[in-house]
């Protein structure tokens, strides 16, 4: 008797997901698809009387290129079996008309998605974001409708019938954000300069070489392993603070997911880590020696190293006195019988009396200036293994690389980062997923 295959883990299988407004057709038949789309809308409003006239040329475009996003998008995450629905804003106060403009912002977006979620025509379902206290700007979502999903089955349509386009900004700068239950600042524009013509080049190079990488996924279904976009975001309104690279269908991915079902060039990956990079980076910045041993322990104390370091951190990055604990924290530091915890200021004052030499720039908002350099570091990381042919995925402050390329890659992140800094890091090597 032949034994059942097991079925594939779902992977990301909480919440909705952004929608990816730059797909396009790779494929006649899929083109086929979406022309219908576009004549059976146009046909919707002319037999209900929602136009009067042709639409101008440069607002034709804008339909078409509105309405190829949506059935694009909408294909990829019923191929890509991802659960949820793609979130999309109907809200004009999401228009742009500058660097960040996508062919979904459009004044008409609304208009084209209730023809296209119509009875007659079901291409898509939408389901409607409510307005709430917590959320001014509510967001819709959609799914494929019975349509598409027909048109999909009856043309046998796959992945590769849909491409990603170049299109889109790689180099984003946001706002500081307004509040602190803010997530992130608002993407804000900016002069272009030669160093932001460089990183824009940059991160198209890195991108295209991704694109050609051999990645899959084994044993789950619920991500798209051609989501590999990947972009640079500066903060607090300053080109020199963040940096980070953010994107790529790994990144969302946890931990134990990646190494149990991630692979490169048909191999498990490895996964190599900064450790203490913030403060490490810090130490090397000023030209100073990085004391010996753990960053986050304190001598005589058995504070718990997770609670240090979220305490430590946040000294790098708050602007103003830290008076209390950090977000998520205190708990850490409680004791599991009497649930007493030491004070917040001798936590605080341990860590000022330990880091004493770099601890003038402790509540100065110094993080995210610590932050572009380490961005520099990941970057020269990335360029550097693309020079010898070596796919490596980033995740913030490490990176993932294909079983066997773990020595050359421990190396150059060695080497990077005593470049920008002067000083020798710790690098971690990780196979498989730790208990958390």
């Amino acid at each position: 008797m032949t034994p059942q295959a097991s079925e594939p883990v779902v992977l990301r299988a909480e919440g909705d997901h952004y929608l990816d407004p730059w797909l396009t057709p790779q494929s006649d038949t899929m083109q086929g698809i979406i022309t219908e789309a576009i004549y059976q809308l146009e046909k919707y409003e002319k037999v209900y009387g929602l136009r009067k006239r042709k639409r101008k040329t440069a607002d034709q475009a804008s339909m078409e290129q509105a309405v190829t996003a949506l059935i694009c998008a909408a294909t990829v995450h019923l191929l890509s079996q991802r659960p949820g629905g793609l979130k999309v804003s109907r809200s004009h106060r999401t228009l742009r008309k500058d660097r960040y403009k996508t062919p979904i912002h459009s004044s008409k977006l609304g208009h084209f998605l209730n023809v296209l979620i119509a009875p007659e025509i079901p291409w898509l379902n939408q389901v409607l974001g409510v307005q709430t206290s917590a959320s001014n700007a509510p967001v819709t979502t959609i799914t494929a409708g019975e349509r598409l999903i027909n048109r999909i089955q009856e043309h046998g349509i796959t992945r590769e019938d849909v491409i990603r386009g170049e299109g889109g900004e790689l180099i984003e700068l946001r706002e500081p954000k307004g509040t602190r239950s803010e997530s992130r600042g608002k993407l804000m524009n900016y002069p272009e300069t030669n160093q932001t013509c460089a990183w824009r080049r940059q991160m198209q190079e890195i991108n295209r070489f991704l694109m050609k990488a051999e990645l899959s996924i084994e044993g789950a279904v619920g991500t798209d392993i051609w989501d590999r976009r990947l972009r640079r975001v500066f903060n607090n309104g300053d080109l020199e603070q963040g940096g980070r690279l953010y994107g790529g269908f790994w990144q969302p991915m946890r931990k134990a997911e990646r190494f149990r079902h991630l692979r490169i060039d048909d191999k498990p990956v490895i996964e190599l880590d900064y450790g203490q990079v913030a403060t490490t980076i810090l130490y090397g910045r000023n030209g100073l020696e990085v004391p010996e041993g753990d960053l986050y322990a304190i001598e005589g104390k058995a504070y718990p190293r997770k609670g240090m370091k979220k305490v430590l951190n946040a000294l790098l990055y708050t602007s103003e006195p830290l008076t209390t604990w950090p977000k998520d924290t205190v708990d850490l530091f409680r004791d599991p019988d009497s649930g007493e915890h030491p004070p917040f200021r001798d936590v605080k004052e341990a860590l000022i009396k330990k880091h004493s030499s770099i601890s003038s720039s402790f509540e100065t908002g110094e993080g995210m200036r610590i932050m572009f350099l380490e961005s520099q570091i990941l970057i020269d990381v990335l360029e550097t293994l693309r020079s010898e042919g070596i796919t490596a995925l980033p995740i913030h402050d490490a990176i993932l690389v294909a079983k066997g390329h773990e020595g050359l890659a421990k190396k150059v992140m060695v080497d990077s980062f005593l470049k920008v800094t002067g000083v020798t890091p710790k690098v971690t090597l990780e196979y498989q997923a730790q208990d958390s």
